[in-house]
C-alpha cells in the first residue's frame, strides 16, 4: 500500500474515533438536558431548585471532559498525520470543513458556554 493510501485510511480511522466519541458524549449531554427540562417543569419548585445545580455541574464537567479528551487526542494522533501540522494548515481554514473540528471542539465549547449560562441563572 502506498503511503498516501495509508494516510487516508488513518485519517478515516481518526474521523471515526472523533465521531463515535462525539456521539457518546452527545447522548450523555442530551440526557442531562432532559433531566434539567424535567426538573424545571416540576410543580414543587423547592426540591427542583436544589437539584438543578447538580445537573448544571454534571453537564459542565461532562463537556469539559469531552473537550479535554478531544484536545489530547488531536495533540497526540492527528498532528502526526501528514497535512495536519504546521501553521499553513491552521491558516488555510481547511479544518472548519472537517467533522473533528465541529464534533471535537466547537460542540463541547458551545455546551460549556450553555451550561455556564444555565448555572448562572
Amino acid at each position: 500500500m502506498s503511503e498516501q493510501v495509508q494516510n487516508i485510511e488513518q485519517e478515516r480511522h481518526e474521523e471515526n474515533l472523533f465521531t463515535n466519541r462525539g456521539n457518546f458524549f452527545l447522548v450523555g449531554q442530551s440526557m442531562l438536558f432532559a433531566g434539567v427540562a424535567t426538573l424545571r417543569s416540576v410543580k414543587d419548585v423547592a426540591s427542583a431548585d436544589s437539584a438543578l445545580p447538580t445537573f448544571y455541574k454534571l453537564g459542565f464537567f461532562l463537556a469539559a471532559i469531552w473537550f479535554g479528551v478531544n484536545l489530547l487526542h488531536h495533540g497526540f494522533t492527528r498532528t502526526k498525520l501528514k497535512g495536519y501540522t504546521g501553521w499553513r494548515f491552521w491558516l488555510s481554514w481547511v479544518y472548519i470543513h472537517k467533522s473533528w473540528w465541529w464534533m471535537g471542539f466547537v460542540a463541547p465549547v458551545g455546551l460549556l458556554v450553555t451550561w455556564c449560562q444555565l448555572w448562572q441563572g
